[in-house]
C-alpha cells in the first residue's frame, strides 16, 4: 500500500517542464507485441503534413505541459487540441509568417522566443514541419501509414527521440539527469531507467511525454528496436 501512495504522489508532481526522474521499478511484465501491423485508413502521403499524426504530438511533447501551455495556459495561450492550437496560437491557414505560433518559435530574441530558456529552441526540422502544415492550411488531418518492416535506429528511433524527448532530455535540459541524444544513451535509459515502459504508459511507470502518449506507430518502431536488441544501425 505504501508503495502504490509513493507512485500515486510521483504521478501527480509530474510535469514537462520539470518532472521526476524516469521510475526505476523492475521491466513491464505485460509482454510486448512486436507484430508489424497493416496500414487501415487513409495511407500517409510523403509530401503532406498531417495534423494528428506529427503536429500535435510535437506541441504536446514541447508545450502543451503543465506549467506551460496546457490548460489554462501561460498568456491564455493553450496548446493541447486543434482548436485551441488554431485560435490561441493565432494561426493564420497558408501564412506562417502571419500566424503568432510559428513566429515565437522563429524569434531570435530569446526573451520572447517559445520554448524559453533554459530549454532549446525547436530543431529546424521541427519548426519547418510546423511551417509547412501552416502553409498547407493548418488542417485537421490524419493518416494511418505505419511501415515496421524495417525499423533502424538512426531512420527510426533517433528522430522519435528527437521530436519527442529531447526539449527535456538533450544537450541543453537533461531533466532527472536523463540524456537521449546518442545511441548509447537511450540504450541506457532503455536498460536502467524503463523508458520503453514509460513511453508506453505502463501503470506504475511515469508516463512519458507527460500529458500526451506518443502515436502507436511510433511506439511500435521503439518496441522493434528494443526486441531486435537495440542495434546502433
Amino acid at each position: 500500500m505504501r508503495i502504490e501512495v509513493i507512485l500515486f504522489i510521483s504521478a501527480l508532481a509530474l510535469s514537462s517542464c520539470v518532472h521526476e526522474p524516469f521510475a526505476f521499478e523492475g521491466p513491464p511484465t505485460n509482454p510486448i507485441d512486436t507484430t508489424p501491423k497493416p496500414p487501415v485508413g487513409k495511407p500517409c502521403d510523403p509530401d503532406s503534413v498531417y495534423f494528428q499524426n506529427q503536429i500535435l504530438p510535437l506541441l504536446a511533447a514541447n508545450c502543451a505541459t503543465a506549467g506551460c501551455h496546457a490548460s489554462p495556459g501561460q498568456d491564455g495561450v493553450i496548446l493541447d487540441n486543434y482548436t485551441n492550437i488554431i485560435n490561441s496560437g493565432k494561426i493564420n491557414p497558408g501564412n506562417p509568417g502571419g500566424s503568432d505560433l510559428y513566429e515565437v518559435l522563429t524569434e531570435s530574441d530569446p526573451d520572447k522566443r517559445m520554448p524559453p530558456p533554459p530549454a532549446a529552441p525547436l530543431p529546424a526540422e521541427q519548426i519547418a514541419l510546423i511551417q509547412k502544415w501552416i502553409q498547407q492550411g493548418a488542417l485537421n488531418n490524419n493518416c494511418d501509414g505505419c511501415d515496421t518492416v524495417d525499423v533502424k535506429f538512426g531512420t527510426h528511433v533517433l528522430p522519435l527521440v528527437a521530436q519527442f524527448c529531447q526539449s527535456c532530455h538533450g544537450n541543453t535540459v537533461q531533466n532527472g539527469g536523463v540524456k537521449l541524444t546518442t545511441h548509447a544513451e537511450v540504450v541506457s535509459a532503455v536498460n536502467t531507467r524503463n523508458l520503453l515502459a514509460n513511453i508506453k504508459h505502463v501503470p506504475g511507470f511515469i508516463a512519458m511525454p507527460p500529458g500526451t502518449k506518443l502515436p502507436e506507430c511510433q511506439i511500435r518502431k521503439l518496441e522493434i528496436w528494443v526486441n531486435a536488441g537495440m542495434p546502433n544501425n
